[in-house]
């Protein structure tokens, strides 16, 4: 794709570390014209305005207007002392569950944050994910009620329990209104439905440990990171830059990788296109070095191209305009290989699209909020 200054400029800012190459393209960048505003609005919607801020002040922070770097610099800072916060409290949570002898894994957030970036301020995350053993849920549940989380959906416990047994859902969602925290406690990284059927048990078997403030706590292993990513990527259709990055550093951080069993275990699992998305997407975007025999079993598939270009048009579309439901489908479909998997998607997409009318139908004439 062609693209303009301002997205070029977020792309090279972007990768970690920087060569020296793309820091004279960037010092170029910066002495076209550019436009300030549209700047700062990608970097915010791709959800990397820490990691833009912190790659531009420490290469050419005096090319910025000040206004603009300042609001660059006041969001990372929030950010920082945001994501310091959110760290502690998962610390709190997570040894509170290890008191009632509730086996618990921290996901996404400060784990991955702390594990791939190495440094808790280049990453923004705004929830806590936890995975448990689903006969723990419950137990979990009651803790956190305890500690004065409340469920974010106002839902009833009888309610909580009819989705325990949903295949459309896999976690329930509490918030702390005073401490303005939201965890997510799952039970499976996907819901049933999203044709990912990762054995949980083996999962729990490959942990691996990381420091969080002098805290050992343990998150998943490379491998099933990566997959979990790049199947998470493309559920979300790749809606942000971030995303991207997280695939990018753990492959840089994380170079000894197995990809042949990678690829094998992505084949068993029926999510092949979908991990090759994410790394076609960290290669062309960002530059993250694959094997060559990975990069050519990659473009053995002609629809991984087609669905890069597609989420690339997504990724720095302007604010407010709007992607066709059909193009969302298309894109879903495109993702998945195996036909089982397309036609259950169909009959799901189906079956919650029928499912949302008649809630929000039921809503309306009886004035309940929220559609619930």
């Amino acid at each position: 794709m062609n693209y303009t200054p301002e997205t070029e400029l977020i792309l090279c800012c972007a990768q970690l570390p920087i060569s020296s190459k793309t820091v004279d393209r960037i010092k170029d960048i910066l002495k076209s014209r550019l436009n300030w505003d549209y700047l700062f609005m990608l970097a915010y919607k791709n959800n990397i305005t820490s990691l833009f801020y912190w790659q531009i002040n420490t290469i050419y922070p005096e090319a910025f207007p000040q206004n603009i770097l300042n609001k660059f610099q006041h969001i990372f800072h929030t950010n920082v002392k945001r994501n310091i916060f959110l760290t502690k409290e998962l610390l709190k949570l997570l040894n509170l569950f290890k008191e009632h002898d509730i086996p618990a894994i921290p996901f996404k957030g400060p784990v991955l944050t702390a594990s791939v970036y190495g440094n808790l301020a280049l990453r923004q995350f705004l929830d806590l994910d936890i995975l448990f053993h689903k006969q723990d849920i419950l137990k979990a549940r009651n803790l956190l009620i305890s500690q004065g989380y409340e469920n974010a959906e106002k839902l009833t416990y009888e309610q909580e329990i009819a989705q325990l047994q949903s295949p459309y859902v896999k976690a329930y969602t509490y918030r702390h209104n005073g401490l303005r925290v939201t965890v997510e406690l799952h039970w499976q990284l996907r819901a049933t439905y999203s044709a990912f059927p990762l054995d949980h048990q083996s999962l729990w078997e490959r942990l691996k440990p990381i420091s969080l403030f002098d805290v050992t706590v343990f998150h998943l292993s490379p491998k099933d990171e990566l997959l979990y990513l790049c199947v998470h990527g493309a559920g979300d259709r790749w809606q942000k830059l971030s995303q991207i990055c997280d695939i990018a550093e753990l492959i840089r951080t994380h170079q000894v990788f197995d990809w042949q069993e990678v690829m094998e275990q992505a084949s068993r699992l029926g999510c092949r296109r979908r991990l090759f998305l994410g790394l076609f997407l960290a290669k062309e975007l960002l530059g993250t070095n694959l094997p060559e025999q990975v990069w050519q079993e990659i473009q053995t598939d002609s629809l991984v191209k087609w669905l890069a270009k597609w989420v690339c048009k997504m990724l720095f579309h302007q604010v407010g305009e709007s992607t066709k439901l059909i193009n969302k489908v298309l894109f879903d479909l495109g993702s998945l290989e195996r036909s089982q998997d397309r036609m259950r998607y169909c009959i799901d997409r189906s079956i919650l699209l029928i499912a949302k009318k008649y809630r929000l139908e039921f809503s309306r004439k009886y004035g309940l909020p929220g559609g619930k």
